[in-house]
């Protein structure tokens, strides 16, 4: 519900905030401890103990810790019987460790959205509470000076938007010059004045030249377009169960300079073929190639039928 809600309607988010709030609550009261419990070598909970008339905190050995102590302890005066049963445990508990890291990565990237969610609503609600503090001071039930000036502290976090009024009324103002008359006449005279500029004795400018393209832009467009070239050629059938796996595989034939990163990129050109959808929101897959490693939760394609017949480009980005 979280990945396909629509932030734009304000019941769907509001559903996707207690959605964030339950998964938050399942992290901290049930992952979490979990995690923490299955950790042999990690602190399980810390305690104040005086020392030299000073409280000091105290980390205690987890209780998997615990266990292993006591398993030694058994080992040292010969109890085999009791060693081998205790092991036994041991390694039972153990094995939902891997379980449970599964369950706290899949969670991963919502318990960090869900973090900032909480951070934001927080602001938010205390700049309004603030907000509704400064007008109630002001509401007295005068007719005069009722409401709260610019100047107070309340608006401080917005005055850096202060000039953006007259911003919008300066750019409203701009001249429209028509598409094929007046053009030459406005070109003559920037060239008049830019020469009369340069001949000053405190010349405010020396040449007029035409900005120098952006060479990450550059760059850029040109991976895109041999991206795009090297795609045309793909079945869609192959991204029908993995679009990132079915891609990889495509692109290793097609690119010899081809790296991880451009997987990304050839993904979004590939959305213009259909719409993708979400295969399992619990499974983590990985790609390990030169030397890097994409995690991804896998994703399929599904082709619409009016668009099977256009011809990928570089404008489906």
């Amino acid at each position: 519900m979280v990945d396909s809600a629509d932030t734009a309607s304000f019941a769907q988010a509001e559903q996707v905030r207690r959605a964030l709030d339950s998964i938050l609550q399942i992290h901290e009261r049930h992952v979490t401890p979990t995690l923490q419990f299955l950790n042999e070598h990690g602190g399980w909970a810390r305690s104040k103990i005086l020392v030299g008339g000073d409280l000091a905190e105290q980390t205690r050995e987890g209780p998997m810790g615990r266990v292993r102590d006591i398993i030694e302890r058994f080992d040292q005066h010969g109890k085999d019987e009791h060693v081998s049963a205790l092991q036994r445990i041991h390694f039972h508990i153990l094995g939902y460790a891997q379980e449970a890291h599964e369950i706290a990565t899949s969670m991963e990237i919502y318990i960090r959205f869900a973090r900032q969610e909480r951070q934001r609503y927080d602001c938010a609600e205390k700049m309004f509470n603030r907000l509704l503090a400064a007008a109630q001071e002001k509401h007295t039930g005068s007719q005069r000076d009722f409401r709260v000036p610019l100047t107070h502290p309340v608006w401080s976090s917005g005055r850096v938007l202060g000039g953006l009024k007259s911003f919008v009324r300066a750019q409203s103002a701009n001249l429209n010059w028509p598409n094929e008359e007046g053009l030459a006449e406005f070109s003559e005279a920037i060239r008049v004045h830019a020469e009369v500029e340069a001949l000053r004795p405190d010349g405010r400018f020396t040449e007029v030249s035409a900005p120098a393209e952006d060479r990450g832009a550059r760059e850029s467009r040109l991976r895109i377009s041999r991206l795009a070239h090297a795609m045309k050629d793909f079945e869609l059938s192959h991204a029908r169960d993995d679009v990132f796996l079915g891609l990889h595989r495509h692109l290793i034939d097609r690119l010899d300079d081809y790296r991880l990163d451009m997987l990304i990129d050839s993904v979004d050109l590939l959305k213009a073929k259909g719409r993708m959808e979400v295969v399992s929101y619990t499974r983590v897959d990985t790609i390990d190639y030169g030397g890097k490693r994409l995690r991804y939760r896998p994703w399929r394609l599904v082709p619409r039928k009016e668009a099977s017949k256009k011809p990928l480009s570089g404008n489906a980005q």
